[in-house]
């Protein structure tokens, strides 16, 4: 039973992904898509983890409604990838500071031989329009088939990138 939950938790984020790439944002009806080039930069264990240009992006797949049932501050997936590495969060769409890995909002670091799950990681989204968010992230991780350790911490991590 224990390896089957970690294959699950992969599985999950999988979808997660495939739903992320089949969504766009309809800002409010308008439905014109993101400009420009993402950037990011994260030390991840030890280990600079960076890009620039068009790999790295956000989604919203979730629009903030206060009024519904299941989350009321929407979901949006910002996907950052480096030239080995990738990153996936789910974060709010809204500004403030939230916790990933407690509740729905969650991410997952791919880089080293298994999946990291985000497991306290702070997030501050400091700019969110209709086509870009931009924030700073920190905390800890912890293997996806370990869920209590060991940990790697996750340092210095900013994000600049188009929402589509």
């Amino acid at each position: 039973m224990k390896k089957i939950i970690p294959g699950l938790l992969t599985l999950l984020f999988c979808s997660v992904l495939l739903i992320g790439f089949s969504c766009s944002k309809s800002n409010n009806g308008g439905g014109s898509s993101a400009t420009g080039n993402g950037t990011f930069t994260a030390t991840i264990n030890g280990k600079t983890f960076s890009n620039s240009g068009s790999s790295s992006n956000a989604v919203l797949i979730v629009k903030a409604d206060p009024n519904a049932g299941f989350d009321p501050r929407g979901d949006i997936f910002i996907e950052l990838n480096g030239a080995k590495d990738s990153l996936g969060m789910h974060v709010p769409d809204q500004l403030g500071t939230d916790t990933l890995g407690i509740g729905v909002y969650y991410g997952v670091y791919t880089g080293l031989s298994t999946p990291y799950i985000f497991t306290s990681v702070i997030v501050h989204v400091t700019t969110l329009t209709s086509n870009r968010i931009k924030g700073d992230f920190s905390g800890q991780a912890t293997p996806d088939n370990a869920p209590n350790g060991p940990f790697i911490p996750i340092t210095n991590a900013s994000f600049d990138v188009p929402l589509n």
